[in-house]
């Protein structure tokens, strides 16, 4: 009985002890896997809580209904907007706070609260259901106590040299870069836009995963314009011609600290002081002051030649009228 249970103990012991102590010994072309292992061969991202690998990039960000944004605003799938929300209510526009964008901006307000909206410095009369204008847009709210800018954007014109840098709003990044159609090392955080050329910026939020593109053509080249008849020192002995100018080029002139536009056909005659503005469509300018000094144009020449001929006349009259007094 003795060696039939001590047989026993060492049959038990022979099968438990591999197995408690990992030694079990697979079929043949089986194999044991677990996390780690599944993750061996992986190169991308880990999730920082897991350690596992994330899933793929906007598996429910994209499907969400509604998503929060690092910056605090709730991006809403349906209506495409995104909420800035403050005491009283949110304000709701259709690109995220710091975008650059070239399309129509929509705009809406959910409750009641202070607000008011700038353009370019310029205080608006309403909030606007859409703008379209190009221009920085500013948008302050205040209470009792503080008073805080709730959102800004700005809207730029397809052709435009206004901007040196694209810096990505909060929770955004690059995906791509063109310039005249080649690739730009892409900097993810920011575009850099001193070099002239036609831009095609994709970027991507990556808390709704979804895709922007902005398009322009950057021009930093002022108006190459000359003021004809103006020497070094700034003055015109006559009319002041300017030439050079392209088709969309704009002409502003100040004649003695008064704002006036004029025709690109039109010369400068006036005697006085000017300070000329030329604009290109992008925005670029070239400014010029100078003085036309006073001179004889074919006005002032026929108005002396009457003065002289009304003193001749008078004299004529006078000569007559004495010489008549005398024979008497």
């Amino acid at each position: 009985m003795r060696k039939l249970i001590l047989t026993f103990l060492i049959i038990l012991f022979a099968v438990i002890t591999p197995v408690a102590f990992g030694f079990y010994s697979y079929a043949e072309g089986e194999e044991e896997t677990t996390e780690e292992d599944d993750n061996i061969d992986y190169t991308g991202e880990l999730d920082i809580i897991t350690g596992n690998p994330k899933s793929e990039d906007g598996d429910d960000a994209a499907t969400a209904e509604t998503v929060v944004l690092s910056s605090g605003a709730v991006y809403d799938r349906k209506t495409d907007m995104y909420s800035y929300k403050t005491v009283g209510g949110s304000l709701n526009c259709s690109v995220a706070d710091g975008m650059i964008v070239t399309d129509e901006v929509r705009l809406s307000v959910t409750g009641e609260f202070n607000m008011s909206v700038y353009r370019n410095g310029n205080k608006l009369e309403s909030i606007p259901s859409t703008v379209t204008q190009a221009g920085t847009y500013v948008f302050i709210t205040w209470t009792d106590n503080a008073e805080v800018q709730l959102l800004t954007f700005q809207i730029i014109n397809e052709v435009t040299g206004e901007l040196t840098q694209y810096i990505m709003p909060e929770g955004f990044s690059t995906t791509r870069i063109l310039r005249d159609g080649t690739d730009v090392r892409n900097t993810y955080g920011s575009v850099d836009l001193k070099e002239e050329g036609y831009y095609e910026i994709t970027y991507r939020c990556s808390a709704n995963q979804k895709e922007y593109k902005l398009s322009m053509l950057i021009d930093h080249t002022p108006p190459e314009v000359v003021f004809e008849g103006v020497d070094e020192k700034g003055r015109a002995k006559g009319p002041v011609t300017i030439t050079g100018l392209e088709e969309d080029d704009v002409v502003y002139v100040y004649f003695n600290d008064e704002e006036g536009k004029v025709e690109k056909s039109d010369v400068l005659k006036e005697s006085g002081k000017y300070r000329v503005v030329v604009a290109d469509k992008a925005g670029n300018y070239i400014e010029k002051s100078f003085k036309i000094m006073i001179y004889l144009n074919v006005k002032s020449v026929v108005l002396i030649a009457a003065i002289f001929a009304i003193l001749i006349g008078l004299a004529i009259a006078l000569y007559i009228t004495r010489k008549r007094l005398r024979v008497r």
